[in-house]
């Protein structure tokens, strides 16, 4: 795993070689905002060359030519692009809850195209009574009360990616410079846009 920055977007992400080519997995965090009208099923495909994995050197044969040197091996790399919404709403309590000290009624949630997802869990802070929830089916949110703001750890496990990516919200229940009104009287709401790119090229050969 290796989270580089580059122009003021964070990459995280993974690559190895594959049957001769690199297989790549990055979360692309933008800085800006989305379009309000942003839809999670707009996937759109980039092709770009990419270099093969090197060979290692074999014994040259008597009769091959030595001094010739035969160019890298090219292929293009197919890159599949994901919305990726996340974040959380909340809305103070207008009747008191089971618990007085909860001012707070909160839901934190990912959006996104459910085919390209397997689970998602998020975990709560410890005192919340089973901090793990683990979702397999959208809708992909949690919705609890309280009184104060923490950080959130959301697991996100894809179809036919080996390994998982892990993003972190922290949640927020009162007007701030990254929070926006809803549409209910009082609701606030605080979300990121991100982007996945997964390279498909190896999906296409199995």
């Amino acid at each position: 795993m290796e989270i580089v920055s580059f122009c003021g977007i964070f990459v995280v992400g993974t690559s190895c070689a594959l049957r001769g080519r690199v297989h790549v997995i990055v979360l692309l965090r933008y800085l800006s905002t989305a379009p309000s009208n942003f839809f999670y099923s707009n996937h759109y495909l980039m092709s770009i060359p990419i270099f093969a994995a090197p060979q290692l050197p074999t014994q040259p044969s008597a009769s091959s030519n030595l001094s010739s040197t035969a160019p890298r091996p090219r292929t293009r790399s197919l890159l599949l692009f994901s919305p990726l919404t996340y974040g959380n709403s909340a809305t103070p309590l207008q009747v008191p809850a089971q618990d007085p000290s909860h001012t707070h009624k909160w839901t934190v949630y990912l959006r996104t195209d459910p085919n390209i997802i397997e689970r998602v869990t998020f975990t709560l802070h410890a005192s919340f009574h089973q901090p793990e929830r683990i979702l397999k089916h959208p809708p992909y949110e949690v919705t609890e009360t309280g009184w104060g703001e923490f950080e959130i750890a959301i697991n996100i496990r894809f179809h036919h990616e080996e390994k998982d990516v892990t993003i972190y919200h922290h949640l927020k229940l009162h007007t701030g410079a990254d929070t926006i009104q809803g549409n209910v009287p009082g609701t606030i709401i605080c979300e990121k846009y991100d982007e996945l790119v997964s390279d498909i090229s190896k999906r296409r050969d199995q």
